[in-house]
């Protein structure tokens, strides 16, 4: 990746500066990144920098790009100037700028298609430039999109019983802070905006605004403009914090009344993070969102086609394989390859949809894949974000919720039976039915086997049901994990994603007729190699930084290899046992050559900078990182453990040594970052290893096939 300033003039004379992301090729899609408009601190909005870095991994280029001056610099605003100024941003005042940025993007820089992107008051600038010029703008995110006007003293008494009641519940978290009371008595809060929200809240229904009505603050060029980007066929995807009040607006005022509730179409895709706050601050609403928007990227913008060895067992059509993400595919390019029956597949999560879990990821990846290649899926999860609907589309995929009591036990009770009853009323609309977790709906499933003629399949997703969960040894024999393990054993298939997997369940008495080793897939679109000659002289490690994970042997191996000095290992992840490891470094005298990255949102990224991964573990089941980091086309060095060696094959694309044993763990450290060509070919057969056996088609196929031999009793 390469980061430059640049600058550039307008008609007006005045010169702009901003900071240009850029992968080493050429790139046909360019981003404008605009900040959330005006801010009271200085400094870049984090996730613009962690999305324009991500963005140009994908092989995009992204100019981040601030026309106020403000939210970009190294200066400081008081309140004043940044309420001038706001009314300005919310009517389109730096929307020419916007424009100005993607012409500099396009001549500089040879793309062929721009999208501008914005947050808050950058997603507004956004949507009216490219409104008032849909010839320069080919595609459109906003991200906490105001669909309202600062309000006046008298505008504040109109607003909508949702938000007034959201605001209320704020005020009653503040009685007990100090600052608030202060402010309070130094009378510096809006006195009458607190008495309105309180009157509609609290007043009865009869008497409330209607949450349908628009308030007298609604900003008409927001409609506006929204409309003229449909009517221009331009793109459009909307991104919200489920906990902002920016979401609950645009629910009230724009999206149940305007578009019927409706989330998704050719137009526009709309995205609510789970208990995403309205900058999105949070790592697990950043790490959400940027997936949301590299997924509609990916889809709407191509970078390119994908290689000749992604063309696999599975058969998917070139239209599929274009759309990795949010499908937008008319139902010609989503018909199933010749000789293949489509499916009616139900694939149950026992967790929140969408996340960021392992497990639910996985769940995305296999529902988008199964479209792609013509089959009909519905996704089925708990209602656990009541800030959801209980009928939803992720990923042009139908997602619906059960509800049920948050009660402990009483509420597992109601689920359950919903659930239960829910696939018995249901029993002849599916032809497979694939739990995701071994957790209580997999039990209710199997509970209802005989009254289900569709293919029952349940996964073993890994770490819960071995460390607390049904295949917990300490645990397994108590009576209630007996009934559960009985249940799920009824199941016709049982995915296990490992040999350690698998010998776990024959363990616990599974029936090995029914046990099938199906791993987890991996998207060979976000993992991608980097041609060996660009990678830095750096091993790296990327997980929980636990005990299990043996990283203080890791770390002595790091101190014994002889290394050029250049040489670095870099430890992505937090857990535990980090101060003690930051500790060892330096004591050790590694300090300098070691970095602890903590929680990363770019694992891609970080990978395709090393020459080496290294997991020196004393277990493991199946380690996803490991697969990612083959699917980026690196060398292996791991312990000799269960889960790595399923994975590397001795001297052919990785080394394994004794799990314990710095000296060992040193020497094939020190030799592959030694041998260029070694870790080359290394690298290489990882990337071929991965395709043929993990890449998402593949995994898909074997799916599809478990789906179709039923092993009843």
């Amino acid at each position: 990746m390469i980061e430059q300033c640049i600058d550039f003039a307008g008609p007006d004379g005045l010169v702009r500066r901003g900071i240009v992301s850029k992968p080493t090729d050429a790139a046909r899609t360019g981003v404008v990144l605009l900040p959330a408009g005006l801010k009271y601190h200085a400094g870049p909005h984090r996730l613009n920098v962690l999305l324009a870095r991500r963005l140009v991994g994908m092989g995009y280029v992204v100019l981040r790009f601030d026309p106020a001056g403000i939210g970009e610099s190294d200066g400081s605003l008081g309140p004043a100037p940044v309420r001038a100024l706001w009314s300005g941003v919310e009517h389109g005042l730096f929307s020419d700028d916007a424009l100005l940025a993607s012409r500099v993007l396009r001549e500089r820089f040879g793309v062929s298609s721009i999208v501008a992107c914005g947050l808050c008051g950058g997603a507004i600038t956004a949507q009216i430039a490219a409104a008032s010029a849909p010839d320069s703008i080919n595609g459109v995110i906003s991200i906490a999109s105001p669909v309202t006007t600062s309000s006046t003293d008298q505008e504040s008494r109109s607003i909508g019983e949702k938000l007034a009641r959201r605001i209320l519940h704020s005020y009653l978290k503040k009685l007990v802070s100090l600052e608030a009371w202060s402010r309070l008595l130094r009378r510096e809060s809006d006195l009458r905006g607190i008495a309105a929200t309180v009157r509609v809240a609290l007043s009865p229904r009869k008497n409330r605004t209607d949450g349908a009505d628009v308030p007298a603050n609604f900003n008409a060029l927001y409609l506006q403009s929204f409309e003229s980007i449909r009517a221009a066929g331009i793109p459009h995807l909307m991104v919200f914090g489920a906990s902002d009040n920016r979401w609950v607006e645009f629910d009230e005022y724009v999206l149940k009344t305007h578009l019927r509730a409706r989330t998704e179409c050719e137009d526009y895709s709309i995205r609510v993070i789970p208990e995403g706050n309205h900058e999105l601050q949070q790592t697990r609403s950043q790490a959400l969102a940027m997936s949301h928007i590299e997924q509609w990227l990916a889809s709407r913008f191509p970078v390119a086609a994908r290689p000749a060895m992604m063309e696999d067992a599975a058969g998917l059509t070139p239209q599929a394989r274009r759309a990795p993400g949010v499908s937008t595919a008319g139902a010609a390019d989503r018909q199933p390859r010749a000789g293949v029956t489509p499916k009616r597949i139900l694939l149950v999560v026992d967790g929140f949809y969408p996340s960021t879990g392992g497990s639910e990821m996985q769940v995305g990846l296999l529902a988008r894949a199964f479209r792609a290649h013509g089959h009909e899926v519905t996704i089925l999860a708990p209602h656990l974000d009541k800030s959801l609907p209980l009928r939803d589309t992720v990923d042009d995929v139908p997602v619906e919720r059960i509800p049920y009591p948050r009660i402990r036990i009483l509420g597992a009770l109601v689920l359950d039976i919903r659930f239960m009853a829910r696939l018995i009323a249901r029993r002849r609309r599916y032809d497979a039915i694939h739990v995701h977790m071994a957790k209580n709906l997999a039990a209710a499933a199997g509970l209802i086997r005989p009254l289900l003629p569709s293919t029952l399949a349940v996964k073993i997703s890994g770490a819960w049901e071995f460390d607390g969960g049904i295949l917990d040894p300490e645990r397994r024999t108590r009576p209630l994990y007996r009934l559960i393990n009985a249940c799920v054993k009824r199941a016709d298939n049982i995915q296990c994603v490992s040999e350690y997997t698998r010998r776990r369940l024959l363990d616990a008495g599974y029936p090995e007729d029914r046990l099938r080793m199906i791993p987890n897939a991996v998207d060979l679109e976000r993992f991608v190699p980097t041609p060996i000659g660009q990678r830095k002289c750096k091993a790296v490690f990327v997980g929980r930084l636990v005990p299990v994970k043996a990283l203080p042997i890791l770390l002595q191996a790091w101190a014994r290899a002889r290394l050029s000095p250049d040489a670095i290992l870099e430890i992505a992840g937090d857990g535990p046992e980090r101060a003690s490891l930051q500790a060892q470094s330096q004591a050790l005298g590694v300090a300098d050559r070691v970095r602890f990255l903590g929680e990363v949102s770019d694992v891609p990224g970080v990978l395709r900078e090393a020459s080496v991964y290294v997991q020196p573990s004393y277990q493991e089941g199946m380690p996803n990182s490991v697969l990612e980091a083959m699917a980026c086309g690196l060398p292996i060095v791991a312990s000799r453990v269960s889960g790595n060696e399923d994975l590397v094959v001795h001297e052919h694309n990785g080394l394994l040594v004794p799990a314990g044993d710095p000296d060992a763990l040193a020497a094939a450290i020190e030799r592959v970052l030694g041998n260029r060509e070694l870790a080359r070919s290394m690298g290489e057969a990882s990337r071929d290893f991965v395709v043929a056996r993990y890449s998402v088609p593949a995994v898909v196929a074997e799916l599809l096939e478990s789906y179709e031999k039923v092993a009843r009793r």
